[in-house]
């Protein structure tokens, strides 16, 4: 090789490196872009209330970008504006995604600034009714009679689930959202809706039927018994949720929702108990729901309303840990409690028990020999939102700088309360 070509070798060598480092710091920086692009609906808290309240005081409809908090349906973080003595939400409007209510706003800061409960609910069975359940399912489990007539009956014997909601009030919208997507994930477990990428508790056990290392061994003519609850992701390795920070900006980074489960026991009075022993159908199920949670809600509306609620909590939350006690919370927390804001919907004091029953029936060859499984799973549980923000929790993000003085110096006007940032 001649000095030439030794030369041009070395800059196609040098051409190469340059490439690969751009290319590599540009994959890195549009993992975060991708959040930080495209337009985003600003609402300033402080605006936004005194609006609210000047409208209510004199008897007015709100309008819908007010009602609807300007149609945000991803929450993204916060602005700090320091000249305006204001705290500014922003986040963007997808498409086919379920907007927040200026209710889910109200209540969560009171809950988040005033009360050490968050929000929870529940939906459980009488312990009558599970003594009952389980007298039922001694006479008819095994019992020579159809199918349907031995899940209306165990229907009858469940009776209705009790409704529990703590930390928001009983008739909110937030209530509301989290028992329905309670009750409609209760559904998907007992194969009373089906959900791509998710295998019932009734279909895991019949799929598992022969395998010792996933079958449930307990008695089948007792009550099989699990709660399942939405929580933020449980990590030992991990915070969540996390954000991202910089000077007077707070963009969420993770907020990851999953289900967890434990395995109930019933004592000689019907009331239920953790129990130390692990369920691996229950725990399967509560795999898949959480693996494909963020898909799910492309779908299910309720589980994206519920996704916003916990981003909405956890920023808040974040809010809190960053300005507590400071002049500024304050204000905005006078405003949001001047103001008289209620729900015309009245949450029931219970809903109807979920119960589904399958029977497996399988002819070995060779063999003059019939074996049925007859399979019930009975489920529990609800929402449960408590979340730690800590100081590893959130960490330092310079882009974000830029994006803040964007979002300040692009407020229309003082008074302004939902303006655009592309």
């Amino acid at each position: 090789m001649n000095k030439l070509q030794r030369i041009k070798s070395f800059f196609i060598i040098l051409m190469v490196c340059i490439l690969f480092v751009s290319c590599s710091k540009k994959k890195h920086k549009d993992q975060f872009s991708i959040t930080m692009s495209g337009e985003h609906i600003c609402i300033s808290l402080t605006n936004l209330m005194n609006e609210v309240n000047k409208r209510v005081n004199a008897n007015e409809t709100l309008p819908e970008n007010i009602s609807n908090l300007g149609g945000i349906s991803w929450l993204e973080g916060y602005v700090v504006d320091d000249k305006n003595s204001d705290i500014i939400l922003y986040g963007k409007k997808l498409k086919l995604r379920p907007s927040y209510q200026l209710s889910d706003l109200l209540d969560n800061f009171k809950n988040v600034f005033e009360n050490d409960v968050a929000p929870y609910c529940s939906l459980d069975p009488k312990p009558e009714n599970i003594l009952k359940l389980n007298q039922v399912l001694k006479s008819y489990i095994y019992a020579n009679t159809e199918i349907d007539s031995k899940a209306v009956i165990l229907s009858e014997a469940i009776g209705d689930q009790m409704i529990i909601v703590g930390g928001v009030p009983r008739n909110s919208n937030h209530a509301f959202v989290m028992i329905d997507a309670d009750y409609h994930m209760k559904k998907v477990s007992q194969g009373l809706v089906k959900l791509n990428g998710i295998t019932s508790t009734l279909d895991l056990m019949i799929n598992n039927v022969n395998d010792s290392t996933t079958s449930d061994k307990s008695d089948p003519s007792k009550l099989s018994m699990s709660r399942f609850w939405f929580h933020i992701k449980k990590n030992d390795n991990k915070v969540y949720p996390n954000f991202w920070e910089s000077d007077n900006i707070v963009s969420i980074s993770e907020c990851p929702v999953v289900l967890l489960t434990e395995k109930q026991i019933a004592d000689e009075k019907g009331n239920l108990s953790d129990d130390k022993d692990e369920n691996p159908i229950a725990k399967t199920f509560a795999e898949e729901m959480s693996n494909n949670f963020s898909k799910l809600t492309d779908s299910v509306e309720v589980y994206a309303e519920l996704e916003n609620l916990f981003r909405l909590n956890a920023l808040l939350k974040a809010a809190k840990f960053r300005l507590q006690n400071s002049i500024l919370t304050e204000k905005i927390r006078t405003l949001m409690y001047s103001l008289s804001y209620s729900s015309k919907n009245e949450m029931p004091e219970s809903l109807p028990g979920l119960v589904n029953l399958k029977e497996y029936t399988e002819r070995k060859q060779g063999e003059d020999f019939i074996s049925t499984q007859k399979n019930l799973f009975m489920v529990c549980g609800g929402v449960g939102m408590e979340m730690r923000i800590k100081k590893e929790s959130i960490v330092q993000k310079v882009e974000l700088k830029k994006f803040q003085n964007r979002v300040v110096q692009l407020r229309p006007n003082k008074r302004a309360y939902i303006w655009k940032v592309n």
